[in-house]
């Protein structure tokens, strides 16, 4: 999703002085905002593990002109209780997952105009409710 972004002219007068916010560079600081991120940023957790992972599914097929449906396997006793979604696009390579799926603002859709999400965020709502899980990249197959 191409993100349209509005000029804004912040006029600044008298004795005031103006700093740009930064992310302080360092490890407890990158812990804490990832914190904040994985969980501060979905008030139901499950439902946007779910929402999220399905309409990336659904971007990529769209975006690779994908005419079969994602495949959804939800949680049972006989598949021990895991959660799976399954598109048929071109996958990604080993290091694309680890940027995509671990990389908080890192996203390959930020300059489509045909999918959903574009911030980065998406990929990493699963993380809000396990510290645990797999990608599986049938990349190119």
């Amino acid at each position: 999703m191409k993100v349209l972004k509005p000029k804004s002219t912040i006029k600044v007068e008298g004795a005031l002085s103006t700093h740009h916010s930064t992310i302080k560079d360092d490890e407890l600081a990158r812990g804490e905002l990832s914190k904040v991120l994985r969980d501060g940023v979905y008030l139901d957790k499950p439902l946007a593990a779910v929402r999220e992972t399905i309409t990336n599914a659904s971007d990529e097929h769209r975006r690779f002109k994908i005419d079969r449906p994602v495949e959804v396997t939800l949680p049972t006793s006989e598949n021990n209780y895991r959660f799976v979604v399954r598109d048929f696009a071109k996958g990604l390579p080993h290091e694309a997952i680890e940027s995509v799926f671990f990389d908080f603002f890192n996203s390959t859709k930020r300059n489509c105009t045909i999918t959903t999400g574009c911030k980065g965020l998406g990929s990493k709502a699963i993380a809000a409710l396990t510290n645990e899980y797999t990608v599986t990249s049938w990349h190119e197959g």
